[in-house]
């Protein structure tokens, strides 16, 4: 019998470090693979939720946006209605900037700019703390 809960206690050591480790990196967690693409491109992330402001400039700097923002297949839940509608923002102004008519998309409607905001204050506070 004694050999059986040395067995058992060498067998639930390193599974509990395991564990312990899952729950103490937050790895599979709520924030899904959004702090995992900021991590991977920082410099994008930076442009990636702030106002766009480069009207007339032309496509590329959307387009760079939307491939980081494309990037994060699973947001966190609270966030995948904000993600979307950001996105969506996002390729309005680049074919807007294809087309060259920026003028119908310079104004950033409210429930864009509450998105976008949410999608950065998560950014700041939960992937780069």
């Amino acid at each position: 019998m004694m050999i059986n809960t040395r067995r058992s206690a060498r067998l639930s050591l390193p599974l509990s470090v395991a564990s312990a480790a899952i729950l103490l990196t937050g790895c599979g967690g709520s924030d899904g693979d959004f702090c995992a693409a900021v991590d991977a491109d920082l410099g994008a992330a930076a442009t990636a939720f702030a106002p766009y402001t480069s009207f007339g400039s032309g496509p590329e700097m959307p387009q760079q946006m939307l491939d980081f923002l494309d990037r994060i297949k699973e947001p966190p839940e609270d966030l995948a209605d904000d993600l979307a509608i950001w996105k969506e923002r996002v390729r309005e102004v680049r074919d807007a900037e294809v087309d060259g008519e920026v003028s119908k998309v310079v104004r950033e409607p409210d429930d864009v700019q509450a998105a976008r905001d949410a999608l950065f204050d998560y950014y700041i506070q939960e992937c780069l703390d």
